[in-house]
């Protein structure tokens, strides 16, 4: 008895195609599959004799030519692994190109297999974005098509890869198969912690900044601050990466008064977060001259002329710059420091205020030059020169 398909998009084998009648004249074939899914009619023919079966189909999961021959992130039937969001698996997909009876078409070289998020998963969540190392796409390589670096984007429970032939010249193209479930989760929330030094610097000085994750790895952060300058909006001022045990330090000069925080974004080890606000204050730089060491001793009626620079410059210039500086006067009396007089000029549009003294009382003083706060500057004072009035 010879057997044969008549019609079907493939062809029917078994391990045999010839097959001997038994003694009640039954002849049994046996291994018997599809080359291809589709609708088949069967001939059996002997000497004389012709038989043909009606319709049937061959199709579905199981006559797939793809196959998950490594799933990912090592997932199997009763085992659903988990994954981070963004993070490269652990196991990545490996599909085989094969025929129907399992076997991997070694001498396939040409396929092209892509991977997507089998539509409708995850169960929960909504999908991300599949991406793999060099793209979602391979060509099979003795039948293989080997995938690295995938990771998806988006939390969720029990995603699903569908693998895709989008071009074969052994298989019929777009021949799909599904992966086992996978389930993706957020990376583990992150606490940040800023801790700045000193709280109050001078116009032109630096403070530190000390960024600490809780979770370790090397991060990529934004240091943002709130100023009078900033119309009530946080703005960006630096950026960095910690080192591997989420530690990170700098320094930044600032010209006003001002609240900082650290923003993150998120990577693949660690969630978005958001550090505590601290505020550093920056007091006006006041420079007085002319400027001596020790105690300068002078006569009654001595002139000099004293001027004091003033940083940021007045307003008008640069934001925060104040309208004048005062110079103080402070005299000993019976131990005791009291301040005798306080004149206040005006500064020059380079923040330079003057003014021309005559010493005339003995005794032992010192002058200073001082300014006013502001919302943009804390006040500040020059250094004291001390003069001895004889």
């Amino acid at each position: 008895v010879y057997l044969n398909a008549t019609s079907g998009p493939g062809t029917i084998q078994c391990y045999s195609n010839t097959a001997t009648t038994d003694s009640s004249g039954a002849a049994y074939f046996q291994g018997c599959f599809a080359s291809m899914a589709g609708t088949y009619t069967i001939q059996a023919s002997a000497t004389g004799l012709l038989s043909t079966t009606t319709s049937f189909t061959v199709g579905g999961a199981s006559t797939s030519q793809l196959a998950f021959i490594t799933q990912p992130l090592g997932a199997y039937t009763g085992f659903v692994p988990i994954g981070s969001v963004g993070s490269a698996w652990s196991v990545q997909p490996v599909v085989a190109v094969r025929t129907l009876t399992g076997a991997t078409i070694t001498s396939d070289f040409t396929t092209q297999v892509t991977l997507s998020i089998t539509p409708f998963t995850p169960t929960t969540g909504t999908a991300g974005v599949l991406t793999c190392a060099g793209g979602n796409t391979r060509t099979a390589v003795a039948g293989l098509a080997t995938f690295s670096g995938c990771s998806i984007s988006t939390a969720g429970t029990a995603y699903r890869l569908r693998a895709t032939a989008v071009f074969s010249t052994t298989i019929p193209t777009n021949t799909t198969v599904d992966s086992s479930p996978f389930t993706i989760t957020a990376a583990a929330a992150s606490t940040l912690t800023l801790t700045t030094y000193p709280s109050v610097v001078t116009w032109g000085d630096p403070f530190t900044l000390t960024i600490q994750f809780s979770v370790p790895g090397a991060h990529a952060y934004t240091v943002q601050r709130l100023s009078p300058i900033d119309h009530g909006q946080y703005v960006n001022i630096l950026t960095g990466t910690t080192d591997s045990t989420g530690k990170a330090v700098k320094q930044y000069s600032p010209r006003f008064n001002g609240t900082y925080k650290i923003v993150f974004a998120g990577d693949a080890t660690a969630g978005a977060g958001t550090s505590n606000v601290t505020t550093v204050n920056v007091r006006n730089l006041v420079l007085l001259r002319p400027s001596w060491t020790g105690t300068k001793t002078v006569s009654a009626g001595f002139v000099e002329t004293y001027t004091a620079t003033v940083r940021p410059v007045p307003s008008g210039g640069l934001p925060g710059g104040v309208a004048s500086v005062s110079f103080e006067f402070w005299k000993i009396t019976n131990g005791t420091w009291a301040k005798v007089k306080a004149v206040t000029v005006p500064l020059s549009s380079s923040g330079v205020g003057s003014l021309k003294y005559a010493w005339i009382t003995p005794g032992q003083w010192y002058i200073r030059a001082r300014t006013l706060p502001n919302i943009y500057n804390f006040w500040g004072t020059s250094v004291v020169q001390r003069i001895n009035v004889q």
